[in-house]
């Protein structure tokens, strides 16, 4: 805590300049309890930037006074904040009084529980010392898995889990390509109960990603119930003794063991897709994928081509680029890219300082990122039908976001027309996952690059020859062509009640579960990061893990104090669930006829993207409870709804 005696006024001084004076406002009201820091001169003016401006429109003169009275208190022999929770109502209005906008009441709750305050925040714990307490198996040490063997903990569940690789960390442990990172904040992309004030950049690489979720796993003891190196390579359901029968592949063999409920964490993005090309074989290089990367590749003064221009490639290309004899990229579709300059910006010490240091700082800056990175969006990714240009855009503001990007584009491509016809889409913006440039244009301008939008016809054994038959030299080829985000948790030989699989029930590219996490006809299974849950318009992954793994710890809970055996999701809740998504998707972007996207399954329904705002995936996770089931108790008997 803040004293004279730990801080000298330098160091403070330093840290407060680098300081976002609208957090600084927010904190100076829970440290002093003086209602002048909710007044209309000390109200931030409103910024809808995704980095907003740190001088929150204050002169030079209130900026002065602001820090100085922060800098009064940090100085003080005050340890403790005047007021940690001012308590819902007074919390609201600090909510729109900080972003310079109203926020409507629904978001309190949610956001009092991201800023740890009871009774939104309190961990569920279970009370009874009599009824059994069910094992549970959780698939996947990624940030769905670690968050809620945690939450699993706390509660006081039997649990254990199985990675297939040889550390935790899921997406971060496998994607270690150059330049690869994350394009959320990473104030925001962490566990709101976790926070890490020591991360060295605004948006963090996944190196530094990976040590957060190895030091979390650590920190929080949870590595003794975690098996790594081991597959669960099929679940079957015991309708006799309702529970699931486990395979377990590890380098010694194959074993059985059985648990009651089984937890999917295998998230979306852990199956590369691998396409196959004519003439593949004949290749005298190497072909790598980014998700599967080599720790000793060396590209140095070689020629490499890579295929894909999305996420991973728009990463990886800059990265590497400065290093090769020649580089070509196979372009399919274009990518919206938009400019955001603080992207590579460190956190400086005295930045990271406050993090640490001034009370009630991290919290509110977590919100920052929240509000601007979640549901401001959505509203904007709706099909206006009386909009003139429906093919390029789907209304005023989409138009107009198209026109800002294109701007970027055109200013950053200036005297290379060539590539300016191959870089701007035709379909609407945010059709496709929104990108940041990472230096992308930039890259296509040198001259050693080529970038190819001729469709490919073959490998050959020098390189990749594309329909017009022009061969590109390549010593090595890069696949960065992503992943397949339909089959999920159906990747694993899951069968349930009347030997139906999960494959079965989610044939033809329709994975369908109710809240994205309960399938009829498998009981006691839940899903994380399940069909219509990835973060389309906005989020957090970590925000995603965290509610999703409150919502499960809660209906197991719920299981154990109401001495239920299973669970099962009712059928036609799971229906009425898949036909909102599908009405809410049909005026949304992704069903837009124009834009390709892997949000889109080749039967035109989109599976991937979640269609709610997040407080209303939060608030439905938080509402809703075992009358979604059919439940057995731990008898004969079955009933519904109880």
């Amino acid at each position: 805590m803040a004293s004279s005696v730990q801080h000298s006024a330098h160091t403070v001084d330093e840290a407060l300049n680098t300081a976002d004076l609208r957090v600084l406002v927010a904190c100076l009201y829970h440290l002093t309890g003086d209602e002048k820091w909710l007044s209309d001169e000390m109200r931030p003016q409103r910024d809808v930037r995704l980095v907003a401006d740190p001088m929150a429109g204050f002169s030079q003169e209130t900026a002065g006074f602001i820090k100085n009275a922060a800098r009064d208190w940090l100085l003080s022999d005050t340890s403790e904040p005047a007021i940690t929770d001012p308590g819902p109502d007074t919390f609201g209005k600090m909510m729109s009084f900080f972003l310079g906008e109203e926020v409507p009441p629904e978001y309190v709750p949610m956001i009092r529980k991201d800023f740890g305050y009871s009774p939104e925040a309190a961990p569920r714990k279970i009370t009874s010392t009599t009824n059994r307490r069910p094992r549970i198996a959780i698939i996947g040490a990624g940030a769905s898995g670690l968050c809620l063997a945690h939450q699993f903990d706390i509660a006081g569940l039997d649990w254990h889990l199985y990675e297939k690789n040889d550390d935790v960390g899921g997406t971060w442990h496998e994607n270690r390509y150059p330049g690869c990172g994350v394009d959320t904040p990473n104030h925001f992309y962490c566990y709101s109960f976790s926070p890490n004030p020591d991360w060295t950049h605004f948006f963090s690489g996944s190196s530094e990603l990976l040590n957060y979720l190895e030091r979390f796993a650590d920190d929080n003891n949870l590595r003794d119930r975690v098996t790594c190196g081991t597959r669960v390579q099929s679940a079957t359901w015991d309708d006799v003794n309702n529970v699931w029968v486990i395979e377990l592949v590890d380098e010694s063999g194959s074993r059985h063991d059985t648990v009651d409920i089984l937890v999917s964490a295998t998230g979306h993005f852990n199956q590369p897709v691998t396409p196959t090309f004519d003439g593949q074989d004949s290749f005298a290089g190497q072909i790598v994928h980014t998700a599967k990367w080599p720790t000793d590749l060396d590209l140095s003064g070689k020629k490499v081509a890579v295929i894909g221009t999305g996420a991973s490639s728009m990463q990886l290309v800059p990265t590497i680029a400065n290093d090769l004899a020649a580089l070509t990229i196979f372009q399919r579709t274009p990518q919206w890219a938009r400019n955001v300059p603080e992207y590579h910006l460190a956190v400086d010490e005295h930045a990271a300082w406050l993090f640490r240091h001034l009370p009630m700082y991290s919290q509110w800056y977590r919100f920052a990122q929240l509000w601007r990175y979640g549901d401001g969006l959505l509203r904007f990714l709706k099909v206006d039908p009386e909009w003139e240009h429906p093919d390029r855009s789907l209304n005023r503001i989409n138009e107009r976001h198209r026109n800002e990007i294109v701007s970027y584009i055109t200013e950053k491509l200036e005297g290379r027309p060539d590539l300016l016809d191959k870089c701007i889409p035709s379909y609407p913006p945010f059709g496709k996952r929104i990108l940041i440039d990472n230096g992308w244009f930039d890259t296509l301008c040198q001259q050693h690059v080529t970038l190819v939008t001729d469709p490919i016809d073959q490998f050959c054994e020098t390189g990749v020859q594309t329909n017009e038959g022009k061969v590109f030299e390549a010593d090595v080829i890069i696949l960065a062509t992503g992943f397949d985000v339909t089959t999920l948790a159906s990747r694993i030989d899951i069968t349930g009640k009347n030997d139906v699989t999960l494959a079965d029930d989610w044939a033809n590219e329709n994975p369908r579960a109710l809240l994205g996490i309960n399938v009829p006809n498998f009981p006691n299974l839940f899903i994380m990061y399940g069909p219509n849950t990835n973060m389309g318009h906005g989020g957090s992954g970590m925000w995603l893990a965290e509610t999703q793994s409150n919502y499960i710890t809660q209906r197991i809970c719920d299981m154990v104090e109401n001495n239920v055996a299973t669970v099962e999701c009712i059928s036609e809740l799971r229906d009425e669930y898949t036909d909102r998504i599908d009405e809410l998707h049909a005026d949304l972007i992704w069903a837009h006829p124009g834009t390709p996207t892997y949000y889109r399954t080749a039967a035109g329904k989109v599976r991937s993207p979640m269609p709610f705002r997040l407080v209303d995936y939060w608030t439905m996770t938080n509402e809703r409870g075992l009358e979604d089931f059919i439940t057995t108790p731990h008898s004969t008997s079955s009933t519904t709804g109880s």
